[in-house]
């Protein structure tokens, strides 16, 4: 697992050996206490994949 150092957006401060990973780019900032999510690091939303015969149940129902 790779360790980041990351800045707080809000208060500058350098938060130090964070598992951004495991977390989705969600840390807390050490001094202020913020919650902030890195977006380099979230997971991408997945797109359902319908066969023709489920849109036409879903669309007609």
């Amino acid at each position: 697992m790779d360790k980041f150092d990351v800045t707080c957006p809000n208060c500058k401060t350098i938060n130090k050996d964070l598992y951004l990973w495991e977390t989705e780019g969600r840390f807390v900032c050490e001094h202020c206490g913020k919650e902030t999510q890195i977006k380099r690091f979230e997971r991408p939303n997945r797109i359902p994949l319908y066969s023709s015969e489920e849109i036409l149940t879903k669309v007609f129902v």
